[in-house]
């Protein structure tokens, strides 16, 4: 129910879908201002959940992990819908929406603003993502966006 609604809703928007429906995933070509990335909708059919990824198409290489990171926790702390996410592991950047539908089936109105929210603040940060990963410091590359 849930990965049918993501994929309709991906479909909808006229881009191609990838579908794996054997993990309950779909993905898209994410995009805005400052670049594109992969957009993922996973369903969580057992708990009746569902996640919106916008995923950074570069890995962050290990020295620039702990910059990274504390740019992401910088960002975190005054986000209302939402967080980025380091796998700290494989350097894998995303930020992530998800939503409960308590067992009600996701419509445009429930998915639209997990979307719309994982693509504008994946496109708000991405700048300062990639100066980080190349070298800046993260207090001032997230001044330079919260400002």
């Amino acid at each position: 129910m849930i990965y049918e609604a993501l994929k309709d809703y991906f479909q909808a928007g006229g881009l191609d879908v990838e579908e794996h429906a054997d993990q309950n995933w779909v993905a898209t070509d994410g995009f805005g201002q400052h670049g594109s990335w992969l957009l993922v909708g996973q369903a969580y059919e057992d708990r009746d959940q569902a996640a919106v990824y916008s995923v950074l198409p570069e890995r962050v290489p290990e020295e620039r992990r702990a910059a990274v990171t504390e740019l992401v926790s910088r960002i975190n702390y005054g986000l209302i819908l939402g967080n980025f996410e380091i796998d700290l592991s494989d350097g894998e950047v995303r930020f992530k929406v998800s939503a409960d539908f308590g067992g009600a089936e996701p419509g445009e109105a429930q998915l639209k603003p997990l979307v719309a929210t994982s693509l504008a603040q994946f496109d708000r940060w991405l700048p300062s993502l990639r100066d980080v990963i190349g070298g800046a410091d993260p207090a001032g590359a997230f001044a330079s966006v919260a400002a």
